[in-house]
C-alpha cells in the first residue's frame, strides 16, 4: 500500500492593494484590497475560467471618447470606463457574461449632501453609472454594500469570490 505524505508547505497568494483609478484583472489566485470612500469598486469572477477583475473607480463618468484609447493614463479613474475594460478582457477570453458574478461596494456620501437637494452627491453618481452600466451589459449584481456616510476597506479573495468588508469612519 503507498502512503501519500502531504506538503504541508502554506501555497502563498499573492496580494494586490488598488489605489484610486487602479484595477486589476487576472486568473488565479489573488487577494485584491482597497479603501473606498465615495468611489466605488466593482468586483467581477468568472468561476469556470478562474478571470477575476476588481476597480476603484474615483469618478462616474469621462468625457465622450476621452477614455476610449487604450493608452489613455486615467481609463481607470472613471467607474463607466473601469467596467467596459473589464468587461473587454472577459469578452476577449470568451466568457460567458451570464456566468460573471458582479459585486459593488462604496458610494459613500463622506461630506454629506450638498446644498442642492437635487443634485447627486458624487458617491451616489458612481453607484448610479455602475449599477446602470452593468444592466445594460446584461449582468446581474448579486451582491452590494454601498452608499451611507462610511468609507470602507474591502479584501477580495479572487478564487472563491468573497468579499470582505470592514467599515471606516464615523457611523
Amino acid at each position: 500500500m503507498d502512503t501519500w505524505e502531504m506538503d504541508t508547505q502554506e501555497i502563498e497568494i499573492p496580494s494586490y492593494n488598488l489605489n484610486p483609478g487602479e484595477a486589476y484583472v487576472g486568473s488565479g489566485p489573488a487577494v485584491i484590497t482597497t479603501i473606498l470612500g465615495s468611489c466605488v469598486s466593482v468586483t467581477m469572477r468568472h468561476a469556470k475560467s478562474g478571470i477575476s477583475a476588481m476597480c476603484h473607480g474615483v469618478l462616474p463618468s469621462c468625457e465622450k471618447g476621452k477614455c476610449s484609447a487604450k493608452s489613455c493614463p486615467e481609463r481607470f479613474k472613471f467607474v463607466e470606463c473601469s467596467i467596459r475594460r473589464m468587461l473587454d478582457k472577459f469578452d476577449a477570453c470568451g466568457v460567458n457574461r451570464s456566468g460573471i458574478e458582479v459585486k459593488i461596494f462604496g458610494g459613500s456620501d463622506m461630506f454629506g449632501e450638498t446644498g442642492e437637494t437635487t443634485r447627486k452627491t458624487v458617491g451616489k453618481q458612481n453607484i448610479s453609472v455602475a449599477q446602470g452600466l452593468l444592466e445594460s451589459e446584461g449582468l446581474r449584481i448579486c451582491s452590494f454594500d454601498t452608499g451611507g456616510t462610511q468609507g470602507r476597506k474591502i479584501v477580495f479573495y479572487t478564487h472563491t469570490g468573497d468579499v470582505f468588508l470592514k467599515r471606516i469612519g464615523k457611523n
